[in-house]
């Protein structure tokens, strides 16, 4: 809750702070080699979380002059 609230407190319009849930859904037995570090699925699971997230606000993105 702190995470997310810092966050939002962090975050403008021009500067968006976004936070990405990596937790929901992530199985250390079946998304990790060793229960720490992902496998092929998690890095899978984990890249599509970001993409989801920051599409929207790439496509609304000004080229920075």
């Amino acid at each position: 809750a702190q995470v997310a609230a810092l966050a939002s407190s962090k975050s403008t319009a021009r500067s968006p702070v976004v936070l990405v849930d990596q937790f929901t859904g992530f199985d250390p037995a079946a998304d990790t080699s060793e229960g720490t570090h992902p496998n092929e699925l998690g890095d899978k699971k984990m890249a599509k979380r970001w993409y989801d997230a920051l599409v929207p606000l790439l496509s609304k993105a000004r080229p920075c002059l």
